[in-house]
């Protein structure tokens, strides 16, 4: 019996070579367009999920909020107190050191909560003499904080953050306290998935009348700028 006849928008071919279908064979055809022109309208393309990164890659090389993930972190801190101030600044350095804890989100933004205790000696005025004023801050506050790494197969990244918080003194001839300005940048490198070291610099300014070095000049506030190079360990809980 002849063959059936083909559906419309088929094409059927009545001479048969080696490199054409044989006769009677129908080749579908792409659908005709829907704006009326005729032309065959394309077919979607089909659209693949992107790679996977290799394990090595996603779980010690790219910080967490960089593959997704959300993290609860804690880090300590310590280092070096040195204040600076256009009259009567610090002229003794002395201990720094405190920790953070903090919540880390996709994007790599985060608030941390911080404390801080630094300590720091005032050369001041007294009769018959000069009196090493010695005391500590200690420090509270919250801190918005940013970091990205430096390359998609690299272990180390920068990092910083900006805050306020609250100072109190304990120990000086006159203690003080009130609100100050927090900042801190600096390097990290991640030592495996959960647990990086960092190294920078923190940042206090404080508006204190502590260590005055003239008697006359208490009551009587300056801006003191208290820097601290610090190193800190990481790690996310």
């Amino acid at each position: 019996p002849p063959p059936p006849p083909p559906p419309p928008g088929s094409t059927t071919y009545t001479t048969p070579s080696s490199s054409w279908p044989a006769a009677g064979t129908t080749i579908p055809q792409a659908p005709p367009s829907a704006d009326g022109t005729g032309a065959p309208r394309a077919l979607p393309a089909e659209r693949l999920p992107p790679a996977p990164l290799p394990a090595n890659i996603r779980d010690q090389v790219l910080l967490p909020c960089e593959v997704l993930r959300d993290t609860w972190l804690i880090r300590g801190i310590g280092g070096w107190s040195f204040a600076l101030a256009d009259t009567d600044s610090g002229d003794k350095s002395g201990m720094y050191f405190g920790f953070d804890i903090g919540r880390t989100w996709q994007g790599c933004f985060g608030i941390d909560l911080y404390y801080r205790y630094s300590e720091q000696s005032f050369d001041r005025q007294v009769t018959g003499g000069i009196l090493s004023d010695s005391g500590a801050y200690q420090h509270l506050g919250l801190k918005a904080t940013y970091q990205s790494s430096f390359g998609r197969a690299s272990r180390f990244y920068w990092w910083a953050g900006l805050g306020i918080g609250w100072y109190d003194t304990d120990g000086y001839q006159i203690d003080d306290s009130g609100f100050e300005g927090f900042g801190q940048a600096g390097l990290g490198v991640m030592l495996s998935r959960r647990m990086r070291l960092r190294f920078g610099v923190d940042v206090h300014a404080v508006d204190t009348d502590t260590g005055r070095f003239d008697p006359a000049n208490d009551g009587s506030s300056r801006l003191l700028w208290m820097m601290q190079p610090v190193v800190a360990l990481e790690y996310d809980l």
